[in-house]
């Protein structure tokens, strides 16, 4: 699996408005009627010299859930209930598995 991910780099930031995009984009060609994106970060949407990167990865949540599509955040020790209103933190690593499965079952088997 290492070969996978050869090609993988660190840029230093969460590009989480570009991510947003991409999964939307992908998503709103599906026929399914419900969408849903879980966002995992451990860090906030921030990338150098780009102030507005909080602010852009907001209006694209808006956006998305405006279309349709349920956004929901999972920080890994990261707050990220500003950005994502419908979020959890899981502060030990340990735990994380248990709570991404959690959020999950939550979110896909609650009533639209």
């Amino acid at each position: 699996t290492a070969c996978r991910f050869a090609a993988a780099h660190s840029v230093a930031y969460t590009p989480t408005p570009e991510a947003l995009l991409w999964a939307g984009d992908r998503l709103l060609c599906r026929k399914e009627p419900r969408k849903v994106v879980f966002v995992m970060t451990d860090g906030m949407p921030e990338r150098p010299r780009h102030a507005g990167h909080v602010t852009r990865t907001i209006e694209i949540r808006r956006e998305l859930e405006a279309l349709g599509i349920e956004v929901i955040g999972i920080g890994i020790d990261t707050e990220i209930t500003h950005v994502f209103p419908r979020s959890v933190t899981v502060s030990d690593i340990n735990q994380l598995a248990g709570k991404v499965f959690e959020v999950m079952e939550d979110t896909l088997l609650k009533a639209v």
